[in-house]
């Protein structure tokens, strides 16, 4: 998937993702609290090499209570609601 298109839309979707979450592009990974200027996100999304995954998600480790048998569906819906704006940006506004 090569993007040759990114506003400050995504930039702001992104920078508003919780501590944690991460953007993976060509098996590197950048958490997206390091992405200070919308060129710095724009110059590493532009780097994605069809070869590999874009993956933007958040890692739990296994006894992290948040996976717990009564915590897990609250987690997988809130975190699906960080994460729900940059889906509608891709399928719907991004030249690819």
């Amino acid at each position: 998937m090569k993007i040759v298109f990114i506003d400050k839309i995504f930039f702001s979707i992104i920078s508003k993702l919780p501590n944690g979450f991460f953007i993976r592009l060509n098996n590197q990974i950048k958490y997206v609290g390091e992405f200070i200027t919308e060129q710095e996100l724009t110059e590493f999304v532009l780097q994605d090499n069809e070869e590999f995954y874009f993956i933007i998600g958040i890692e739990f480790s296994p006894d992290d209570i948040r996976l717990s048998e009564t915590n897990i569906f609250n987690t997988i819906i809130e975190h699906f609601g960080y994460l729900y704006p940059t889906y509608g940006l891709m399928k719907y506004n991004m030249k690819l």
